[in-house]
């Protein structure tokens, strides 16, 4: 049955749009759906973009896909529905000891959102994207039936679906990889780095001891030196402290908010100073529960309401090593032409492989919140520049600015063999969103 008039957000809540559901049920009812409609997948609805949803699409909602099937320890596999979300998961296979890598840093999302967005998690250089973690998956498509792929079988279609934005078809279940974990909990270390350099040699030397290794750096021009900030990583340990994920808050962005700007250009400078001083003031050693260095945004989800009604644009870009220096030069440059305090910041190194539309490759990962403003958005199309100059990458699946001539540059080639495969595959090209549209893979 076919709701009419929802209203989804993205979670950056930059794209907002009415559109038509459906909550199929089983596999029936999914090849009962009308073939006239464009259609997209939707898992929990989380994506920074409008990804998974268009007011011109009918949005399939997966939630009763949420079974959890066949689990082989001897092989070391798992098999899952494509709603089943992270949370569910990771509570049902940390009690025997196991676990899956390449998690992003919240945990309702969903296995299908994991692996069409091929997220990252918090060491990358170490895990890989979430394509690694995937052994199979069965695909449905309206016109073309149930189809199996995997790096073996179907592999053109399984790496278009892989990263591939929700738009080869519906992903029924997968197969995924688990890792063992004798240790439930984790020693959580915070360094303090006096400025950007410091950070980025950092992480670079804790690299292969960590388990998770990420910075914050204050960008807000409330520091002595630009970049101060601190480096947090986590090491496994043997105590057993509440490996469960409890109570857990979860996020919604489709409700409406209060337009209470919490973080703002006054507030961000001071609330940047003052973590500045925890950081300096506290114990910089913590034996906590091991999903706490894995999902950072657990119960903090005030964050996302603090921007108030127009929200924030995240911008995610892949830096080539060699180019970190200068580009942090004209960074800074830029930055001081259009302040903007900056209140989060990660970076995280990265070691892969650029493929298709995927945020992937070598080089340091470096993401920032910006205030959804004239001056904010004046600020990031002077990065989208500076970003094409030194061979970066932005994270499709972040920033709800980015324009197809961008993605294009940026891109290049990779962007024109995802589009033809795809178009190769699925001539009608069936599965739209905002974010496919936006980036002129579909029309």
């Amino acid at each position: 049955m076919i709701s009419n008039n929802t209203v989804f957000n993205s979670l950056d809540r930059s794209t907002s749009s009415t559109c038509k559901v459906i909550y199929p049920k089983n596999i029936e009812d999914l090849k009962n759906i009308n073939n006239k409609h464009d259609i997209i997948c939707q898992g929990a609805g989380l994506s920074y973009t409008a990804a998974s949803f268009d007011s011109n699409s009918l949005v399939i909602k997966m939630d009763n896909f949420n079974k959890i099937g066949e689990v082989n320890y001897k092989e070391s596999y798992i098999e899952v529905e494509s709603g089943v979300k992270l949370l569910k998961l990771y509570n049902f296979l940390i009690v025997n000891g196991y676990r899956i890598r390449s998690l992003p840093g919240y945990y309702n999302i969903s296995i299908g959102g994991l692996i069409a967005g091929n997220t990252h998690g918090k060491n990358h250089y170490k895990n890989g994207c979430f394509y690694n973690s995937v052994i199979s998956l069965n695909l449905f498509h309206p016109q073309k039936g149930i189809i199996n792929c995997s790096k073996e079988n179907n592999v053109e279609l399984f790496n278009l679906t892989v990263g591939g934005f929700g738009l080869t078809g519906i992903i029924l279940n997968a197969k995924i990889k688990l890792a063992s974990l004798s240790k439930v909990s984790a020693i959580s270390k915070t360094i303090y780095m006096s400025n950007l350099n410091d950070t980025i040699s950092s992480l670079y030397k804790l690299k292969d001891e960590s388990e998770t290794i990420i910075s914050w750096n204050n960008l807000s021009g409330s520091s002595k030196e630009f970049g101060e900030g601190a480096l947090m990583y986590s090491t496994p340990s043997s105590i057993d402290n509440n490996a469960l994920i409890q109570n857990p808050k979860l996020l919604n962005p489709h409700k409406e908010i209060y337009n209470l700007k919490l973080f703002n250009r006054v507030t961000i400078p001071i609330i940047n100073k003052l973590f500045l001083y925890h950081i300096l003031y506290t114990p910089k050693i913590k034996q906590e529960p091991y999903y706490l260095s894995l999902f950072p945004w657990h119960n903090k989800l005030y964050y996302f309401k603090g921007y108030g009604k127009n929200g924030f644009i995240q911008h995610q870009v892949l830096i080539p090593h060699k180019n970190v220096e200068e580009y942090f030069l004209e960074f800074k440059y830029h930055w001081k032409q259009n302040y903007t305090p900056i209140f989060f910041t990660l970076f995280k190194l990265f070691k892969g492989e650029k493929k298709y539309l995927n945020f992937d490759g070598e080089g340091y990962s470096f993401a920032i919140d910006i205030i959804n403003d004239r001056v904010g958005i004046s600020f990031l199309n002077s990065l989208d520049q500076i970003n094409i100059k030194y061979g970066c990458i932005t994270n499709i699946l972040k920033d709800s600015r980015l324009s197809k001539s961008i993605v294009q540059k940026q891109f290049g080639d990779e962007y024109f063999s995802f589009r033809d495969a795809l178009i190769n595959y699925d001539a009608k090209l069936t599965f739209k969103s905002n974010l496919s549209k936006r980036i002129g893979i579909t029309k």
